[in-house]
């Protein structure tokens, strides 16, 4: 600062000898609660004279707060004052300065701290301490609550209001901060007050490092103007019509003086990696700024990482996130009613206690689960999975529980629209929450908060709307944490016409029937869903044409997924620039890729060949429709799909692929690992090894299961005898050398040493086929059939190998039945199986 000063009292004409002492004693002012940076600060300044030939001792205007032991006080309340100084230093509130002057403390150093912060200053300038609230010491956070409740956040947000305390009407305001206050919920107040009291002239937004050597945080750095709140809206006008531009006109036209002041340059720098590279990506649009014309700094006039924008556009988003880089019309769309009008959105059950209160549906019995018995279906979150899934919980809700979970948790909020259908979503994943069908006869959860309607048919509308590339980029910004919290979902924006009977509507709805329709039917092959249908793994030779339904399936939900987000986008009268911004934050849908051909979507088979008729009749759809779907899809991709083809990333891959788990989209994945069309994928499937090994496994497990639950003595014994171990397996399983050829492995060998680990991480860390004994020798036994019966069966296959062994004088053999046997003797087999599987593996 005195460098630049200096400049600018030698360009005014003032005589050298002068300019030092003028810089320190009437420009340059400064607190802080560090009585060694002051004193750091003022030898530099002093250092800064001599070089320039000031000889005398110049007096400075930065100190340090007085401590307050240092001072002589006089009355009570004075100390009081005195130790709320010493702690937050130049946050002093005015009226506490004031009150301070007033007291009549005799001390220079005081007297002269107080005036700094009496006066009002031309510039402002600061990199305030980054101190989150969770780590402030109890005084200080006493101080804040008092003085910056709605700042208190951190203490950089109460320097920013401070700051504004500081500064002369037109002055400015220079920072260097987290850039937390540009987005996140609780910074919203903060972002509020800025708008209110401030224009931004300049922001810099740094992202991760790029700013200090030793400390890892993303910054921005931004410049404010103080200003009376420019937000008004023109006489007699709406906000929206003072933002048109008129036809033909530029924007420098249409806007009058006030509208052009509301007007501000963002820099983005997020995508440049290290300091050094931020730094002259900076410099570089700095230099080029300079050299441009008046007219061009009206337009958006530098590059793709400079964005002037209108700050009233901030206030048209809930929360006012600092959205720089988000097209107008793209923010217009909040202009719209809120799905709040339409949807009641509502969270759902905190139990206070999961462990008592939930389990996976596996881990209790099946005839206890409905509503009316102790366990009742429960949605839960989950994983990133669109349209339909994740429904693997289950929540005590007999009489007792429900007594209980009333009068703890969150007191089982929302009960009128417990047991409906609806909407659930996953608020939490690294790429978006994500939206499903909530069937009726479920109970939700907070993490798993849902929405209802008045009809059946809007729940469909909107899992389209909801699901689109559009709604996900909203919510990027819209969101005030990692959470889609239900109060943030409530305020996203819904087309006008989403409830009139368009050909946009009735597609956006056939197409979110469909959707689901395919998702439940290409997941009912798992036994760790709720629907399994046991029927379509039960011999090896029906995996064949369940992966090529689902395939096909996968491919036409594909398709679908990309129609949905052009009628979306069509709803809201959103541009074609509007889907290169979006797809650049969510990535383009997969389906867009270009045809390799003409042909389009040919060698589809019809929807009305895969589709079984008890899907469709549970999600009302009729084959009438199938055909019409399959016609719109088949004119869209065989007319449209070239012109999203300039969309694609340059080096011809597609990096937000994000659906591996728990639904694996085979199709998907390997038309972005080849950067082919879905449908040429599917049309040149060759060999499905992976696809084909994971049946084999379900198979395998569920045949296990079943014997296990079924069978005579309710266990598998496994390092007796091969022979014998391989007769019980050819029993078990008719397809057994078929098997062995899928999972490219001995079936004994598959089910004593791999079968488990799959087992395990299947059932999600809850499994319920146990491995009794040792790692050589033992038994497998099915958490649902550990009772006494099972148990004497155990005891008694080893008193027979006792006896044999006994008689042959093997002894080690016989030793080792002994050890085993006594372990079997010491475990409680009739275990309460409602505790869940952690509790009772952990204790057997």
């Amino acid at each position: 600062m005195y460098d630049k000063l200096k400049e600018m009292y030698q360009s005014k004409g003032y005589d050298d000898a002068l300019i030092p002492k003028l810089i320190i004693t009437k420009n340059l002012y400064g607190i802080d609660i560090d009585e060694k940076a002051v004193e750091i600060t003022n030898l530099l300044l002093r250092l800064k004279a001599l070089e320039d030939g000031a000889c005398e001792k110049i007096e400075t205007n930065i100190v340090a707060v007085p401590k307050e032991n240092s001072l002589t006080v006089n009355e009570e309340g004075q100390n009081e004052y005195l130790k709320k100084f010493e702690k937050i230093g130049s946050l002093m509130r005015t009226e506490d300065v004031l009150s301070l002057k007033e007291s009549g403390i005799n001390d220079e150093r005081l007297k002269k701290a107080l005036d700094i912060l009496s006066l009002k200053y031309d510039v402002v300038l600061t990199n305030p301490p980054y101190l989150d609230s969770s780590d402030y010491d109890f005084e200080l956070k006493r101080y804040i609550n008092e003085d910056y409740s709605e700042f208190k956040k951190n203490l950089y947000a109460c320097f920013i209001k401070k700051s504004c305390e500081l500064v002369k009407m037109d002055g400015f305001v220079g920072m260097i901060t987290p850039q937390t206050f540009m987005f996140i919920a609780s910074y919203e107040k903060t972002r509020r007050f800025i708008l209110d009291n401030f224009q931004i002239e300049r922001l810099v937004h740094f992202g991760l490092g790029g700013v200090f050597d030793n400390a890892l945080v993303d910054t921005a750095m931004f410049v404010l103007r103080r200003a009376e709140d420019s937000l008004k809206r023109p006489e007699g006008g709406s906000r929206k019509d003072s933002l048109k531009r008129p036809e033909g006109g530029s924007r420098k036209d249409s806007l009058t003086a006030s509208e052009e002041e509301s007007f501000g340059e963002y820099i983005n720098l997020t995508s440049f990696n290290g300091k050094g590279s931020k730094k002259k990506a900076l410099f570089s649009i700095w230099e080029d700024s300079l050299t441009a014309s008046e007219e061009k700094k009206r337009e958006d006039y530098i590059s793709k990482y400079v964005f002037r924008v209108d700050k009233r556009l901030f206030k048209k988003v809930p929360r006012f996130p600092f959205i720089y880089w988000v097209d107008s019309d793209v923010v217009r769309t909040f202009e719209n009613e809120p799905l709040e009008k339409f949807a009641d959105a509502r969270q759902g059950i905190a139990t206070g206690d999961n462990k008592r209160f939930l389990r996976y549906f596996w881990e209790v019995k099946r005839e206890d689960i409905k509503d009316g018995k102790k366990w009742v279906p429960y949605a839960k979150g989950g994983p990133y999975n669109k349209w339909y899934g994740n429904l693997w919980w289950v929540i005590a809700f007999d009489e007792e529980n429900y007594n209980l979970l009333s009068k703890m948790g969150n007191y089982l909020p929302n009960r009128k629209y417990y047991f409906k259908k609806g909407i659930t979503y996953t608020m939490t994943t690294s790429k978006g929450a994500t939206f499903r069908y909530l069937p009726s006869g479920f109970l939700f959860d907070c993490k798993g908060s849902s929405l209802f309607f008045s009809k059946d048919e809007d729940i469909f509308r909107f899992l389209g709307l909801l699901n689109s590339s559009l709604f996900s980029y909203l919510e990027s910004f819209i969101a005030g944490s990692v959470d889609l919290e239900v109060g943030d979902l409530k305020k996203l924006p819904v087309p006008q016409g989403m409830f009139e009977d368009s050909f946009e509507t009735q597609v956006l709805e056939a197409l979110g029937r469909l959707n689901v329709a395919i998702k439940k039917q290409n997941t009912e092959i798992y036994p760790n869903e709720l629907h399994f249908n046991e029927e379509s793994i039960d011999s090896v030779s029906k995996f064949y044409g369940f992966i090529e339904r689902k395939n096909a399936l996968d491919t036409y939900l594909l398709l679908s997924e990309g129609l949905i987000d052009v009628l979306v986008m069509k709803l809201y009268s959103l541009k074609e620039r509007n889907f290169e911004e979006i797809y650049k934050t969510v990535g383009i849908p997969t389906a867009f890729i270009p045809f390799a051909d003409d042909k389009g979507i040919k060698g589809l088979p019809p929807l009305k060949e895969l589709l079984k008729n008890q899907y469709l009749s549970e999600f009302g759809l009729r084959q009438a429709q199938l055909t019409k779907i399959e016609k719109l899809i088949e004119e869209f991709y065989d007319n449209k799909i070239k012109s999203f083809s300039h969309l694609l990333p340059f080096d011809g891959g597609i990096t937000n692929y994000h659906r591996r788990e728990p639904y694996d989209n085979y199709v998907e994945r390997k038309a972005e690992e080849s950067f082919q069309n879905p449908v040429t994928v599917y049309n040149n499937m060759g060999s499905q090894e992976e696809i084909l090994t994971k049946l084999g496994f379900i198979r395998i497990d569920n045949g296990i299961q079943r014997y296990l639950l079924n069978g005579d003595t309710g266990f598998i014994p496994f390092g007796f005898s091969i022979d014998e171990e391989n007769r019980l397996l050819s029993y078990i399983f008719k397809d057994c050398s078929e098997l062995e050829r899928i999972v490219k492995k001995d079936l004994r060998d598959y089910v004593f040493k791999d079968y488990l680990k799959l087992h395990k991480k299947f059932y999600k860390d809850r499994p319920i086929v146990w491995k009794l004994g040792n790692k050589d020798r033992g038994f497998l036994v099915h958490y649902h059939n550990l009772n006494e019966k099972t148990k004497s069966n155990i005891l008694g296959f080893l008193r027979k190998r006792i006896k044999e062994t006994a008689s042959r004088q093997m002894r080690n053999e016989n030793k080792s039945f002994r050890d085993l046997m006594k372990i079997i003797e010491s475990k409680n087999f009739e275990i309460n199986i409602d505790e869940g599987v952690l509790k009772n593996s952990a204790i057997f």
